[in-house]
């Protein structure tokens, strides 16, 4: 199909075939006539909406068909007036929103390059927000750490103030320490120039006294003589006298007839004692000296308690208890022997030995310890009972402490210790002394609980009592040290201890407590 011309004024329709008036239009022709002018119409770009030209009807009259013809002319040319108008107005709207396009073109152009400016200022923004939250997250490390160096200077504040506190009573006490020590001082110089006086007249008079010593002694040599005559013109008297009376008495103490009796008597081996050593404790009812004479004699070997090889122990009428102690602390948990002077001798006289069997001698042995005082303590003061092969474990203390009872003997009679009740060190002292030799024993408040508590204290003077005393300290050291508001207290029972030791003698041999 041919397109039809666009037009821009009416000029232009005279060479559509539409509107010849002067030819006929028969047929085919009309109907060609009509298409082509409604393609044309229809064809105009400026057209919106579709022309619809109804097909003109052929008539034969041509007058009446030309009428029509006119009047439609007359109607399309004032469509086309109105289309044109409208074509133009179109033309001119479409050239400003052309422009108006060009001109958004423009402005989205200008934002386009505005936005990647932007872009790129926020990239660089973005980068330095990178970096300040870099820089933030560094701060707030260094601020974390600040704040754990200011929690720790407050600690360490407190911890200084807590420290000087602790300082200035220390300086305090030190001060009142240091005037008395200054008092004691100039007391103790003044006491000892007394002392030195007096040591020095002790001295003259020691010197007089061994002189007078001396001369007793030749005395007590020649008073010994005529001891020794007496006894023999008295033994003399007693065998007339039994002579004359036809009775018969038997006197150990007379050393002659004991030194016969014994002659021919068993030897250490024969008692199952071969080369065995034997401490000796005590006197009586035989002077020492010649005792031990006659041990070695028997093979036996004499030496002076304590001893840790003696398995065999002899204890006289008159005996040192703390010897005797001494003695079963050197053998303790190892088997000894203990014999009376008495026992010992008519051991060997008869050649037999009742204590490898006590019990088959037990009434025999009963009689020997009846009236002797050193049997008597072994049997008293010990767990174990004489005279059976006895081990010394009764002699190994142990400390109990003091459990549920409500304060130790030493409370009770004044001991205290520390800053605010504590008694000064010349009182805490005083008390601690009187204490172990026994000078409260006899007051209602020394005695605490029971007597079963009591006896762990023991007698005045003894190891028992030093041994008591020194654990209880030691005891309440451990148990304090560790809280801070008993330091002064802790201290006082630590300088106390160590004071304490000068009552230790090495008989006594427990284990003193240490301080770590």
């Amino acid at each position: 199909m041919k397109k039809s011309k666009s037009f821009k004024s009416l000029s232009d329709l005279k060479d559509v075939d539409l509107f010849r008036s002067s030819e006929k239009v028969v047929g085919s022709d009309v109907k060609n006539s009509a298409k082509t002018s409604t393609e044309v119409i229809a064809s105009h770009p400026l057209t919106t909406k579709p022309i619809t030209i109804e097909k003109e009807p052929v008539f034969q009259d041509t007058i009446l068909g030309t009428v029509e013809q006119e009047d439609s002319y007359q109607q399309r040319v004032r469509w086309i007036s109105r289309r044109e108008e409208e074509v133009s107005v179109g033309e001119s709207s479409l050239i400003l929103s052309k422009r108006a396009l060009e001109a958004e073109k423009n402005e989205l152009t200008k934002a386009r390059e505005k936005l990647a400016a932007e872009f790129r200022t926020h990239e660089r923004q973005l980068e330095k927000l990178n970096q300040l939250d870099a820089i933030a997250a560094e701060l707030n490390a260094k601020r974390a750490n600040l704040h754990a160096k200011e929690v720790s200077l407050t600690t360490k504040s407190v911890l200084l103030e807590s420290k000087e506190r602790d300082i200035k009573k220390e300086l305090t006490l030190s001060k009142k320490a240091e005037q008395h020590a200054i008092k004691e001082n100039i007391s103790l110089s003044m006491a000892l120039e007394r002392q030195g006086k007096k040591l020095k007249e002790v001295l003259l008079e020691s010197q007089k006294t061994i002189k007078i010593i001396e001369l007793q002694k030749q005395d007590v040599k020649e008073a010994k003589k005529e001891i020794s005559q007496l006894q023999k013109q008295i033994n003399l008297l007693e065998q007339k006298a039994q002579e004359v009376s036809g009775g018969v008495k038997i006197k150990l103490d007379n050393w002659d007839f004991v030194e016969f009796l014994i002659k021919n008597g068993s030897t250490a081996a024969q008692l199952g004692y071969a080369g065995k050593k034997i401490a000796i404790c005590g006197d009586g009812p035989w002077v020492r000296k010649d005792f031990e004479t006659i041990l070695k004699l028997k093979g036996f070997i004499p030496v002076d308690a304590p001893n840790n090889q003696a398995e065999i122990a002899i204890i006289g009428r008159d005996f040192d208890e703390q010897e005797v102690e001494g003695q079963l602390i050197a053998r303790q948990h190892k088997q000894i022997h203990f014999y009376s002077q008495e026992l010992l001798i008519s051991s060997i006289a008869a050649k037999q030995n009742p204590l490898n069997s006590p019990e088959s001698y037990e009434d025999l042995l009963n009689e020997f310890s009846q009236d002797h005082p050193g049997l008597l303590f072994l049997m008293e003061n010990f767990e174990f009972p004489w005279p059976l092969a006895n081990i010394s474990d009764s002699v190994a203390l142990v400390f109990a402490s003091d459990g549920l009872v409500d304060q130790s003997p030493l409370v009770s009679v004044g001991y205290r210790v520390g800053v605010e009740r504590g008694l000064d060190q010349d009182s805490r002292r005083n008390i601690l002394s009187n204490s172990f030799a026994g000078t409260y024993d006899h007051l209602k408040r020394w005695y605490v609980d029971s007597d079963e508590y009591m006896a762990r204290w023991g007698k005045p003077n003894s190891r028992r009592r030093l041994f008591q005393m020194s654990h209880h300290i030691h005891a309440l050291i451990l148990n304090r040290r560790s809280n801070p508001s008993m330091k002064y207290a802790v201290q006082d029972w630590k300088d106390d201890l160590v004071w304490l030791k000068k009552f230790y003698k090495p008989y006594m041999s427990f284990k003193w407590p240490i301080l770590k």
